[in-house]
């Protein structure tokens, strides 16, 4: 009989590391949690979609992290079902009153900071082709996201665009000092801008508006943002909040 392996003896693989899925107590993975996780969750939502479709996408455990570097919100989605004594859904194995849910291993990261940064990507890379600010990103997380991250040559990958990375950092700084002049992209995942169909918008207008946004108003201004698309006829968030500026000062009065 071959004795099955722990999650916690993992072993770091020097060379051509592989995959493998392990099925861990729902009990042990609610400790393994990445506890420095900033991102924010829809555990209700989570919940339902879960019991929907089934637990299809395993959640990924980094040896390096020690931790789970994705699926943090998945593991409390289902504790959440469990809690309320709904049955476990399809893809989980229930014994002896334990939920025994799949967990990747393998391929873990090749530092702590590396690590962190795969787990922020992991999520961010989901928005990567659409017409994203900056700001809209960083909706995904609360402010936790900031102390993970101090050092700009660790930053993850959808944070390498010099204005991502300079809302990311502005905290610690003086954000009016992160305008280097530059139009701000819209976040496509490629660190490079999206550019207007009616010209780059200078940057003090658009990082203007970056800089009054807050999680509260946030909701409220892309519900106003959308609709003023819809009358100019604008899919980017950048050209509409542009166009508005622009009507704006064509309808203040002259000095």
């Amino acid at each position: 009989m071959v004795k099955k392996k722990s999650h916690v003896n993992v072993t770091l693989e020097d060379k051509n590391p592989k995959l493998r899925i392990e099925y861990w107590p729902l009990s042990d993975c609610l400790k393994r949690r990445w506890k420095e996780n900033a991102k924010r969750h829809d555990i209700p939502r989570l919940a339902r979609s879960i019991q929907r479709y089934g637990f299809k996408d395993s959640v990924g455990f980094d040896r390096t992290l020690d931790a789970f570097a994705e699926g943090n919100g998945r593991v409390e989605a289902l504790a959440y079902l469990k809690e309320q004594g709904i049955e476990s859904p399809r893809g989980i194995v229930s014994r002896h009153n334990e939920w025994l849910i799949p967990v990747t291993v393998g391929v873990d990261a090749l530092s702590i900071e590396e690590g962190k940064a795969y787990a922020v990507d992991h999520n961010n890379l989901v928005l990567g082709g659409g017409s994203f600010l900056p700001q809209d990103v960083f909706r995904l997380w609360d402010e936790g996201l900031h102390s993970i991250f101090t050092d700009p040559k660790s930053l993850p990958v959808t944070f390498e665009d010099e204005a991502v990375k300079a809302l990311l950092l502005a905290h610690s700084a003086d954000p009016l000092a992160a305008d280097n002049g530059q139009s701000q992209p819209s976040f496509n995942g490629g660190g490079s801008a999206n550019v207007s169909t009616n010209g780059d918008p200078p940057a003090s207008h658009i990082r203007m508006v970056q800089l009054f946004l807050t999680v509260e108003t946030l909701p409220s201004f892309q519900s106003f943002v959308e609709r003023l698309g819809r009358a100019y006829n604008m899919t980017v968030t950048t050209d509409v909040v542009y166009e508005c500026l622009k009507r704006t000062d064509a309808e203040l009065p002259s000095k």
